[in-house]
């Protein structure tokens, strides 16, 4: 199966051939040139931030329209309409304790698979669909004897019509712009990479530049991982990171994680300068702890496969973390590219979760983000957990890795 992958250009791995960003010597200056300093993204963010409106209002203040077969909310006192997204629906779903899979199964058209065609739809929702959606929310949502319509909510738009989120009055908003000035406070002349924020939301990291460094380590950078929703799809985060480099591509080789704050947004005594202290003491406390962590995650290339074969190596890591077909596929497809840059050291529990991290660059925040976690988990896996995870893989017959990755291997 492995001979049968394509490798597609994954850009010479970090060494000397590359010139060095001055700021941060593991990363190289073509990718430093992608980067953006804590001013330019302070700034893109209150651009960003441009389109959102908040409401205080309480469900009373709502209704349901259907418009183009599809159901809205509308605010009665200005007439605007707002389009669900994945993120509200789950919002509304868990507030009136209604299905959020038959919400979007209403929403849905339905499609088969075909071989010729690919996703061929079968036929498409209509008013129909729609008008059972609406009776169902209105059922859930606006009966008095059901739903507190009278209690006051925060309601998240953008000026595209969409309806971001539906929070408690008590939700606490830590704003991204606050986040990023804190930490512009924290890490002088940090640059801010492989940015995926949007107006409610931030992914990015954080390069940590050496003159803040507390090891000579040569081979190393750190970084902070960072996020924080102002929509309740995450807690504040920041987790101090280790890295072996960054290429003139954008990879991350050899990504591992330490610990890190992680805040909830409510509580109606959330104090911001308490915050700031929290993150300021675990960075001053993580960032000094970086060799010891790399010395963890160097250890994880003595953990061998002891010979089976790694399709069968990726199947049992795959039912181990339930990936989903098309993840244990995306997963495989990366690891050649691991053998071209580890050699020998990819047949281990290290190559098996660059193979992850890598593949996680290619998904949405959510999943890249829960990728980066689950290759944290196998560098820290105790030996124990390693070799049954290689006694598990040595019994897999083709049948059942034909079904764990979706195709014939």
């Amino acid at each position: 199966m492995l001979e049968k992958l394509s490798i597609n250009p994954v850009g010479d791995h970090f060494t000397d051939s590359q010139e060095k960003s001055k700021v941060c010597k593991h990363v190289a200056k073509a990718w430093e040139k992608q980067c953006i300093s804590f001013d330019q993204g302070i700034d893109k963010m209150v651009t960003a931030q441009q389109v959102i409106h908040d409401i205080k209002a309480p469900m009373r203040e709502f209704k349901t329209v259907i418009e183009n077969n599809e159901v809205m909310m509308e605010y009665v006192p200005s007439g605007q309409q707002f389009a669900f997204t994945e993120n509200s629906i789950k919002n509304l779903c868990a507030l009136g304790g209604m299905s959020s899979w038959a919400f979007e199964e209403l929403r849905t058209d339905r499609t088969k698979e075909t071989k010729k065609k690919g996703i061929e739809v079968v036929w498409k929702r209509d008013n129909r669909d729609a008008d059972v959606l609406q009776r169902l929310i209105n059922l859930h949502l606006f009966q008095e004897d059901r739903f507190d319509l009278d209690k006051e909510r925060l309601w998240r738009t953008w000026d595209n019509g969409t309806l971001r989120a539906v929070l408690s009055k008590d939700y606490i908003i830590v704003n991204n712009v606050w986040y990023l000035e804190s930490l512009k406070k924290l890490i002088p002349n940090g640059l801010i990479s492989h940015d995926r924020s949007d107006a409610d939301e931030l992914y990015c990291n954080i390069l940590i530049p050496d003159s803040i460094r507390v090891e000579n380590d040569s081979d190393y950078g750190g970084m902070i991982v960072t996020g924080n929703s102002e929509v309740g799809t995450r807690r504040v985060s920041s987790i101090p990171s280790v890295f072996r480099a960054i290429c003139a591509n954008g990879c991350i080789w050899e990504d591992k994680q330490g610990q890190g704050i992680n805040k909830v947004h409510r509580g109606t005594k959330f104090n911001f300068k308490i915050l700031f202290e929290q993150i300021k003491k675990n960075l001053n406390k993580q960032i000094p702890l970086l060799p010891s962590i790399i010395a963890q995650a160097l250890c994880a290339k003595q953990k061998g496969v002891n010979g089976v074969n790694m399709v069968k190596i990726f199947g049992a890591i795959a039912n181990e973390f339930r990936f989903s077909k098309t993840d244990a596929l995306g997963v495989l497809k990366e690891y050649p590219k691991e053998v071209l840059i580890l050699g020998k050291d990819s047949q281990s529990a290290f190559g098996v979760q660059a193979s992850i991290t890598r593949y996680g660059q290619t998904l949405s925040n959510k999943e890249w983000f829960h990728m980066d976690e689950v290759g944290g988990q196998i560098v820290q896996m105790s030996q124990n957990k390693w070799d049954s995870i290689i006694n598990k893989a040595k019994n897999m017959d083709t049948e059942e890795l034909n079904n764990i990755y979706g195709t014939t291997v």
